[in-house]
C-alpha cells in the first residue's frame, strides 16, 4: 500500500496559480526520483479534462494512462498551500495529494481520502502547519466493528489451543482486518471465559480495522485448564465500534441465546444468532476484474448502467466481504476492487436478475467497457463461459504537429467567468413542496448534462459526465436527501448540498 508519511508531506508551498501548483509538484517528485520533468504534461492534461478538486480544500492532480511512461517508481506526495490556490475557476484548494502510479495502488489512498470528505475537515486542512497534522486529518477513521457471516468458522480440526488461534487470526488476516504480528499478540493468559466453555481473546496490536472472528473446534479444547467449544476473537483500536461490541457482549451473556450457540453448527446461524451481517442464500456467480486500474469510476458506471436495466435485486462483493448493491455507483466505488481480485455476484430469486447474473459476468471479462488483458476466469457453478474476445471501444489519438497558417491579431468578445453565488433560505415550503422542487432541479441538471454528452467529441469526457448523471440517480443520495427534508422541514438545497458532500465528491479517477 502508498504509506503516507511525515517526510512526504511539503509544507508551506506557495504558488500563483494551479499551473504553477502544477510545477511545484512535479518538482517534489523529480526531486525524489519518481517521475521525469515530462510528468508536468499528463498532469495538465488530466486538468483539462477535468478539474481534480474533490472538495473541502483539497486536490489530487494525476497523470493521464500516456504519460505513464515519465513514472520512475510508483509514489504519492503531498503539498500544503496556507495561501490557497484556486483550482477549478471556482474553489481554493490547500492540500494536494499528487500521486504517480503505474499500477492500482492508488485505489487505497483514494479510498482513504473519500473517508475523509466524509467530515467536515476544510478548516482544519487549511490551517494544518505540521505534516503529522495532516497524516490525522487523512486517517481518521469511522468507528466501526466487521461482524460477519465469513468470520465464522465451525468445525475445525484444532489438536490444541494454539492451532484454533491460529485459525482464528488467520480468518482476520485473510480481510485484511490484521497484519502479521497479531497471533504472537495473542496471550492465553489473558482469555476471558464468558460463559461455561464460551472463550475470548483480544488484542489491539497490528490491527487494520475492529473485527471479531469466531471459531468453534471440532471437539473441546482445555484453556487455563478448562474446557472451550467457542473462541471469540476481538481485534480492537481506537475506531472500535462500542455500541455493537456491546450488543454482541450482552447476546453472549444471555444463558438462552447462548445454549442456541451450542447446538447451532454453521456459520450462518451463528451469524443470525449473534446478529452479524449474513450472507443472502441467493443464486451467485464469480468472476475475476481484469480492469488495470480497478473498478474506478469508468467501468463501474458501466456496470451500474447494465444492472439497472433488471428488475430484480443484484449485489456485488469483493472476495468473501460483505455484499453490496450493484446498482449505487457510490457504493461500488466504496469496494476499492482491484484487477486480480474477485467479484462475487448473487440475484435476487424468482426474478429477471437470475438471467442477468451471464451478461454481468460477460460484461465484466470483456472489461466493462476498457480494454484489458484477459485473467483466468473463475467461476462457482459448473457451466464455465467460453472465451470471449476482448472488446474495446477506446479512441487512440495520435500527436499532430503544425505551424501557424500566418501571423497577425485576433479579434472578439472577450468572456469572463465568474463564480455564481448561490443563496437560498433555510426553510422550505413544506415537505411535498421542496420534494417536487428537488424533482425539477434533478431534472433540469440531467438535462444539462445529456446536453453536454451530446455535444462532447472525446469519448472520455461523455463517460465522466455519465458517471455524473449516475450520481445523481444513486439511490444512497436521493433517499437521504428526501429523509433529511422529512425530518427538518428544510429547503431541498441544503440536505442536497451536505448529503452530496459525502456521495458526489467521490473520487472520479483515473
Amino acid at each position: 500500500m502508498l504509506a503516507l508519511e511525515p517526510q512526504h508531506i511539503h509544507m508551506n508551498q506557495h504558488a500563483v496559480d494551479k499551473t504553477h501548483a502544477l510545477k511545484c509538484l512535479v518538482d517534489i517528485l523529480e526531486k525524489d526520483g519518481l517521475v521525469t520533468p515530462e510528468y508536468i504534461t499528463g498532469l495538465i492534461n488530466r486538468e483539462q479534462q477535468s478539474a481534480t478538486y474533490l472538495g473541502q480544500g483539497i486536490a489530487i492532480p494525476h497523470g493521464t494512462p500516456q504519460s505513464r511512461e515519465y513514472i520512475l517508481k510508483t509514489g504519492i506526495r503531498l503539498a500544503h498551500f496556507p495561501e490557497g490556490v484556486i483550482w477549478d475557476g471556482e474553489n481554493k484548494i490547500y492540500l494536494a495529494v499528487v500521486i504517480a502510479a503505474k499500477s492500482d495502488e492508488h485505489l487505497q489512498v483514494l479510498q482513504i481520502l473519500t473517508r475523509a470528505l466524509m467530515h467536515d475537515v476544510s478548516e482544519q486542512v487549511k490551517n494544518a502547519s505540521k505534516p503529522e497534522q495532516i497524516i490525522e486529518l487523512l486517517q481518521a477513521q469511522p468507528l466501526s466493528l466487521a461482524l460477519h457471516e465469513n468470520l465464522i468458522q465451525t468445525e475445525i480440526d484444532a489438536q490444541d489451543i494454539e492451532d484454533l488461534f491460529w485459525a482464528a487470526s488467520q480468518t482476520l488476516k485473510k480481510h485484511n482486518f490484521v497484519k502479521c504480528g497479531f497471533l504472537s499478540s495473542l496471550d492465553p493468559e489473558q482469555a476471558i471465559q464468558l460463559q461455561d466453555q464460551i472463550w475470548s481473546i483480544s488484542s489491539d496490536h497490528f490491527v487494520q480495522q475492529p473485527a471479531i472472528s469466531i471459531t468453534k473446534p471440532s471437539q473441546a479444547l482445555e484453556l487455563n485448564g478448562k474446557k472451550l467449544n467457542t473462541l471469540v476473537c476481538i481485534a480492537a483500536n481506537d475506531q472500535l465500534d462500542n455500541e455493537r461490541f456491546n450488543r454482541l457482549i450482552d447476546i453472549l451473556f444471555n444463558p438462552e441465546q447462548v445454549a442456541e450457540l451450542d447446538k447451532t453448527q454453521t456459520p450462518n446461524e451463528i451469524a443470525k444468532i449473534i446478529g452479524a451481517d449474513v450472507v443472502p442464500d441467493w443464486p451467485q456467480r464469480s468472476v475475476v476484474l481484469a480492469n488495470a486500474h480497478g473498478l474506478h469510476a469508468r467501468p463501474a458506471t458501466h456496470l451500474v448502467n447494465l444492472t439497472k436495466t433488471f428488475q430484480g435485486d443484484i449485489q456485488v462483493a469483493v472476495d468473501d466481504g460483505s455484499f453490496v448493491s450493484a446498482k449505487s455507483l457510490t457504493r461500488l466505488l466504496a469496494l476499492g476492487c482491484k484487477r486480480g481480485q474477485t467479484l462475487r455476484f448473487i440475484a435476487e430469486p424468482e426474478t429477471d436478475a437470475v438471467e442477468a447474473l451471464d451478461q454481468v459476468i460477460l460484461a465484466v471479462q470483456q472489461g466493462l467497457g476498457e480494454e484489458v488483458e484477459a485473467l483466468p476466469v473463475t467461476s462457482e457453478t459448473p457451466d464455465q463461459l467460453p472465451a470471449q474476445t476482448v472488446i474495446s471501444n477506446a479512441t487512440t489519438l495520435g500527436n499532430n504537429t503544425g505551424i501557424a497558417a500566418s501571423s497577425g491579431l485576433a479579434f472578439g468578445p472577450v468572456h469572463v467567468i465568474k463564480p455564481k453565488v448561490y443563496q437560498y433560505e433555510r426553510m422550505g415550503s413544506g415537505v411535498k413542496v421542496e420534494k417536487e422542487n428537488l424533482d425539477i432541479a434533478l431534472h433540469a441538471v440531467k438535462n444539462n448534462i445529456h446536453q453536454v454528452i451530446a455535444k462532447a467529441d472525446a469519448s472520455e469526457i461523455k463517460q465522466i459526465f455519465r458517471a455524473h448523471l449516475e450520481m445523481l440517480d444513486d439511490p444512497d443520495l436521493i433517499n437521504g436527501v428526501y429523509q433529511k427534508i422529512s425530518l427538518y422541514t428544510t429547503n431541498f438545497t441544503e440536505p442536497l448540498s451536505y448529503q452530496g458532500s459525502a456521495f458526489l465528491k467521490l473520487p472520479k479517477f483515473p
